[in-house]
């Protein structure tokens, strides 16, 4: 048995002793999300969301969303995040990759400045606006600010 499974195991045991704290289930769920187990991660950052709905709950949500494919609802975790915690670069550069995903370049472009101008030196920020300018030069070759 690896360390996540033990860590899995006793997260289960602590979420059975108390089922009513959010730090619980919320763990368990980045255990799962570490292992690729998305469902079971969903599963377990839905219930914290529902025990507490506050922006790091919602964003960890929102990547197993992501993870998973679908990003219609990881865009819309990463919206009601962002409205909690305006200031958190990190959801902006998650936003940024699902629209970069679905190829609204513009729109991740957007959002990787935000969370560019919060962190400038955050260089996996900067490689993601390249690879929106990337997309969009694919897109239309003139397209180049």
């Amino acid at each position: 048995m690896g360390r996540l499974d033990e860590s899995i195991d006793d997260l289960k045991k602590a979420v059975a002793l108390k089922n009513e704290k959010t730090e619980g289930h919320n763990n368990l769920g980045l255990s799962y999300f570490e292992k690729e187990e998305y469902d079971e991660a969903l599963n377990e950052f839905t219930k914290s969301i529902a025990l507490e709905s506050n922006p790091v709950n919602i964003n960890n949500r929102g990547l197993a969303f992501y993870h998973t494919g679908q990003y219609d609802l990881a865009k819309k975790d990463f919206d009601e995040a962002i409205k909690k915690q305006p200031e958190n670069s990190v959801v902006y550069f998650n936003r940024g990759n699902v629209f970069l995903n679905q190829g609204e370049y513009d729109l991740a472009h957007q959002d990787y400045d935000t969370a560019i101008s919060m962190e400038p030196k955050n260089s996996k920020y900067w490689h993601a606006k390249g690879l929106a300018y990337e997309g969009r030069a694919q897109i239309d070759p003139k397209h180049v600010d």
